[in-house]
């Protein structure tokens, strides 16, 4: 069972965590956000960040895959250097008619770049809340940044930007099969259902952070 110093140390490094991916503080959303990313109580959340509790191994592994960090590193600390990212490289921040030819070409006249963590590919970029031009399946200030990597593999329940009939959508995915994804939408009827991703629909790229 785990002791009290480990899990307020445990509370340290997860925080430690989320200060470097600009995470809001915990008095302005951090623990909606953590609850919503990785969809556990609010007060679950609550009780990782304040030293209260350690989630179940499982959960250390998921929490573990998507900041790209160790689970020994989150319970223990160790080899902290080789766990966190070092450095930071700049990412275009692009529209949404840019994103294709920026797939495709790897165009780069670009007027606005932010500073991101450099484990990342060289193919990254930022989309602008305000001026995206899409429909999010959840709510975002204007001020938000969206980070996307086209190398990132996909992951049930992670967001993407897919291409469905050459329109682009920002959906969450959710692995129906292994290596096989489906996306919820709205029918004609106004009813929701699974639309499998099969040939002629691909997905482009990964949500990885949202900056704030």
């Amino acid at each position: 069972m785990p002791t009290t110093d480990t899990k307020v140390q445990f509370s340290q490094r997860l925080n430690q965590l989320l200060d470097r991916h600009n995470f809001p503080p915990k008095n302005m959303g951090r623990i909606t956000l953590l609850s919503d990313l990785f969809e556990i109580t609010h007060k679950g959340a609550g009780n990782w960040l304040n030293g209260k509790a350690i989630p179940s191994r499982k959960m250390l592994k998921v929490i573990g895959e998507h900041f790209g960090v160790s689970v020994d590193w989150l319970i223990f600390g160790h080899q902290p250097d080789e766990s966190l990212p070092s450095g930071n490289i700049d990412i275009p921040v692009i529209t949404k008619e840019q994103i294709l030819p920026f797939l495709n070409s790897g165009i780069s006249d670009f007027n606005q770049y932010i500073s991101v963590q450099d484990r990342i590919s060289s193919k990254a970029f930022v989309i602008d809340a305000k001026d995206s031009g899409f429909e999010l399946d959840f709510l975002l200030s204007n001020s938000a940044k969206l980070v996307f990597d086209p190398d990132l593999p996909p992951q049930d329940k992670r967001f993407a930007l897919i291409q469905v009939n050459d329109v682009l959508l920002i959906k969450q995915l959710l692995e129906y099969d292994k290596g096989n994804f489906a996306v919820k939408s709205v029918n004609k009827g106004g009813q929701s259902e699974l639309k499998m991703l099969n040939k002629g629909n691909s997905i482009l790229a990964v949500l990885i952070e949202i900056r704030f």
